[in-house]
């Protein structure tokens, strides 16, 4: 038997593996280690800009114009993905009015990426489980 028949398969096989190896995604390569912990802005659409202050176990949001705080637990899942957890208490709304509805999605884990780094700001996305809505955005380290 022929050795060439034998290996172009598998030579064949290990080119396909090494390729699919080698394309781990859009975020290869993205340093998001400046992301981690400090304190950041987000501007989001329209006026409103929150501040943002973040450990290795907790982020806390502040807009001092309008008087709003969050406060989330967060989990790394990776170097560029973590995840949210509502840690503000929830609010004693009525049943089926639209504050109560938003309060029942602010207790859903957001699941966090962040898309694009460089050494000024980030461009991330945010997922919620059941919510078909996707939110992006940029966030600004302050330095």
């Amino acid at each position: 038997m022929n050795v060439r028949v034998l290996f172009l398969p598998l030579f064949f096989l290990i080119s396909i593996s090494l390729f699919f190896i080698s394309c781990k995604g859009p975020r290869s390569g993205l340093d998001c280690s400046d992301y981690k912990t400090g304190r950041f802005q987000i501007h989001s659409k329209g006026t409103d800009t929150f501040m943002v202050e973040r450990n290795d176990s907790l982020q806390y949001e502040w807009n001092s114009a309008r008087g709003v705080e969050k406060l989330y637990r967060i989990r790394w899942i990776s170097d560029c993905e973590y995840e949210l957890v509502n840690r503000n208490p929830p609010v004693n709304a009525a049943a089926g009015s639209k504050e109560a509805m938003l309060d029942s999605i602010m207790q859903i884990p957001s699941r966090v990426t962040i898309t694009a780094a460089t050494s000024s700001y980030c461009i991330f996305e945010v997922r919620k489980k059941g919510v078909s809505m996707v939110y992006a955005d940029t966030m600004w380290l302050m330095k």
